[in-house]
């Protein structure tokens, strides 16, 4: 769980206007390279992306017509970062998404958008229903904290996205809720946590 949290940074961070929880990805820092040297497969990195999202519709907001917003930062994300592995993930992602989450994204915002996002766009789009498009804002970077403050309370916005909020990605309630979790079913299987091998970086994880 940490070694894919430490290189697959994804974050249960504090909720929208709505009481929605608001889920990041900061895809720039998505390593598969380190992923692959600590043993993790493309296969375990979606099953892993899968536990987050039945924990969250199981545990941080378990009615039927509950919804999550959805905000994927794809700043330092190159071209050559998302074909092969990555674009099977994420192809993967998107159609288990479809199939068991139908209809539970409130809006999902696309930020630091690279010109050769619509190479990218053309392959996903046509897996998207014509409601999901609808949901999805892809915004430049002048347009970051303007859009997100549409959906989301500026003291819940993290300040590296122009927001006020100060706690650190990785410490919100709903984050550690999780970690909690993760923690208890260990132990109560009698399970041993990895750690993650020499060259994991700190990245967006919070200090101490």
């Amino acid at each position: 769980f940490f070694v894919m949290k430490r290189f697959y940074p994804t974050f249960f961070h504090m909720r929208d206007r709505e009481g929605h929880v608001v889920y990041y990805e900061i895809l720039g820092q998505l390593d598969l390279d380190a992923l692959r040297a600590n043993g993790v497969t493309v296969d375990e990195l979606l099953w892993h992306y899968m536990y987050l999202m039945e924990f969250m519709w199981q545990r941080l907001q378990p009615g039927d017509d509950d919804m999550v917003t959805v905000v994927l930062d794809l700043k330092g994300v190159r071209f050559s970062d998302v074909v092969g592995d990555v674009m099977s993930f994420v192809k993967r992602a998107v159609g288990m998404l479809s199939t068991h989450y139908p209809q539970r994204s409130h809006r999902i915002f696309l930020l630091h958008v690279p010109s050769w996002f619509t190479f990218v766009w053309k392959v996903l789009r046509p897996m998207l229903d014509e409601q999901q498009r609808k949901k999805i804002q892809i915004c430049s970077e002048g347009e970051v904290f303007s859009s997100l403050l549409r959906e989301i309370d500026e003291e819940n916005i993290p300040e590296v996205f122009g927001g006020s909020c100060r706690v650190p990605f990785g410490a919100s309630e709903l984050d550690r809720a999780l970690e909690d979790h993760v923690w208890a079913t260990l132990l109560a299987a009698g399970g041993e946590m990895r750690v993650p091998r020499d060259g994991a970086r700190k990245g967006w994880l919070p200090e101490g």
